[in-house]
């Protein structure tokens, strides 16, 4: 962090003067606001690198073009960042622009084009929509055992992100193999602990889970996090969901004890590292609610929900499915606590 610390001043600096000297909107100007913007997502500060790239698409657009490949640069950042904050709507918008763009302007099978289809591709997935999702997850895949290779990263990477598709539509036959084929070749090709690798353990798990192969599950998400704890550190936020995947599957073996404590310490965890109110931290708050339910423990269960509902509220919109769930949740907290009086 050192490195990037030393980096973010120098780059601030050289902002400042090239501010002064070329003007805001010379392209070695936005050319250092992007770098800048790049290292305050490296420091975590997210909120910061979005404003930042918010100002330079503006300026790009109106200096460059729409269809210059520094402005979509800097609109698929500004779209990675949406994905990051939960606001899966606005990537949405913002990456078929992109899409568009890249296929008229770099063509069907260039690296860039790929990518932008596989973020696309993620955020329809999140919204629902799967079968646009797993349409676009195919195509992608295929092109990318093409021009990449059977084995190369971003194509099983693409592997992993059409299973997650079947997975989430509730084809998990089709997502299982998938998985276990993607884990088998990244084990091959990466090492094993490649973070790649933990993320198709994980995965696969997940797929497990799904099928109701609770203790292959178990088995699979309990190795992936020690491996998480002892490559990615506690508090990395794949660690984090690790916690809260083997939380969950506990939860469903009727090990409401252990899921309990598990929830516990990944929210406690997410409100220190996340924030209170990022999306991940307000799941973490609507599963414990949830465990807390189950255990009988009814009285922490609502007061959770209605702290979590009011969040998601706020944070994310009335509409957003999330929420919609949570006020499903309290209504049943409040109807079992009804039936208890």
């Amino acid at each position: 962090m050192g490195h990037y610390s030393e980096a973010l001043v120098e780059y601030e600096h050289l902002l400042i003067d090239e501010r002064r000297v070329l003007g805001d909107d010379h392209p070695s100007t936005l050319t250092t606001a992007s770098n800048l913007a790049a290292h305050l997502r490296r420091v975590g500060d997210f909120e910061g690198a979005r404003l930042l790239d918010e100002d330079i698409l503006a300026r790009r657009r109106a200096v460059l073009g729409e269809d210059h490949p520094d402005t979509l640069a800097t609109a698929s950042n500004l779209a990675a960042h949406l994905r990051r904050v939960g606001d899966f709507e606005r990537a949405r918008l913002l990456d078929e622009d992109i899409l568009a763009r890249r296929r008229a302007v770099l063509g069907e099978d260039h690296p860039d084009t790929l990518a932008t289809a596989s973020n696309l591709a993620d955020d329809l997935r999140r919204l629902g929509d799967f079968e646009r999702a797993r349409l676009l997850d195919e195509d992608t895949l295929a092109r990318r055992r093409a021009v990449l290779g059977e084995d190369h990263p971003d194509t099983l990477a693409t592997a992993s992100n059409l299973a997650a598709t079947y997975d989430s539509a509730g084809l998990s036959g089709e997502a299982t193999r998938l998985y276990e084929a993607t884990l088998d070749a990244r084990e091959r090709v990466l090492g094993e602990d490649h973070p790649d690798i933990l993320t198709s353990r994980s995965n696969l798990a997940h797929a497990y889970q799904a099928a109701g192969r609770l203790t292959e599950a178990i088995r699979l998400y309990e190795a992936t996090l020690d491996a998480r704890e002892r490559v990615l550190g506690e508090d990395h936020p794949n660690t984090l969901i690790s916690r809260s995947n083997l939380a969950h599957a506990y939860q469903a073996a009727g090990r409401l004890t252990e899921a309990i404590r598990l929830y516990e310490a990944t929210l406690d965890a997410r409100e220190r590292v996340l924030g209170e109110d990022h999306p991940n931290t307000l799941i973490s708050r609507s599963n414990l609610a949830h465990a807390y339910q189950a255990a009988g423990r009814l009285t922490e269960a609502i007061r959770l929900y209605e702290a979590t509902l009011d969040a998601q509220a706020r944070v994310l919109g009335e509409d957003h499915p999330n929420t919609l769930v949570t006020r499903s949740n309290l209504a049943r907290a409040y109807h079992a606590e009804e039936g208890n009086k």
